[in-house]
């Protein structure tokens, strides 16, 4: 499609890089931003040290910032070096967009849980940065295809925080197969 379109494959690369970036960051800050309208326990010790984390993603999506690390890997693996040109606020937007979908997700994902059991909307934030990191990780998890079983487990070590341990089985697999099944039926 992007011979076809005339599109450099260097652009089309660092488009894909990009919006990996762009998913990984996003999620990440979903997951520290939860941190802080989060009431449990294992997680509100690390309130202080998320402001930093915060302040430090807010760096690190500076495009000189993100075109010397993607410099460095490539120099790494003897490929061409890339030049951003792409501002700031572009990337902020993106990041912004990527966030926002993280955020629908979790009020779907709340409105699920809350058709089989009741679950308050106080946990809309621990279960959206939770549901975030699981994604991440396991999007990040090279030893497995795809992730399969590292999103899940996460999932189910979150809800057990707020969940009976006999609905986490439940919240756990059935979004997985239903995506899964739609993906079937839509290709």
């Amino acid at each position: 499609f992007y011979d076809k379109e005339k599109k450099e494959k260097k652009t089309v690369a660092f488009s894909m890089f990009f919006e990996l970036v762009a998913s990984i960051l996003s999620s990440i800050f979903i997951f520290i931003f939860s941190l802080f309208f989060t009431n449990i326990s294992l997680f509100g010790q690390y309130r202080f040290f998320s402001i930093f984390l915060l302040i430090f993603f807010f760096i690190i999506i500076h495009p000189k910032i993100l075109q010397y690390f993607l410099n460095l890997m490539l120099k790494t693996i003897k490929k061409e070096s890339v030049k951003f040109e792409i501002s700031y606020i572009q990337i902020l937007n993106i990041v912004c967009l990527y966030i926002l979908n993280w955020f629908i997700f979790g009020i779907s994902f709340m409105i699920f849980i809350n058709s089989f059991h009741p679950l308050s909307f106080h946990y809309y934030f621990y279960v959206t940065g939770s549901t975030a990191l699981a994604g991440i990780i396991g999007l990040c998890a090279i030893f497995v295809p795809a992730g399969l079983g590292v999103r899940e487990g996460i999932i189910t070590i979150a809800l057990k925080e707020i969940l009976p341990s006999f609905l986490q089985a439940l919240f756990l697999l059935l979004p997985d197969y239903g995506l899964r099944l739609g993906s079937c039926l839509y290709f």
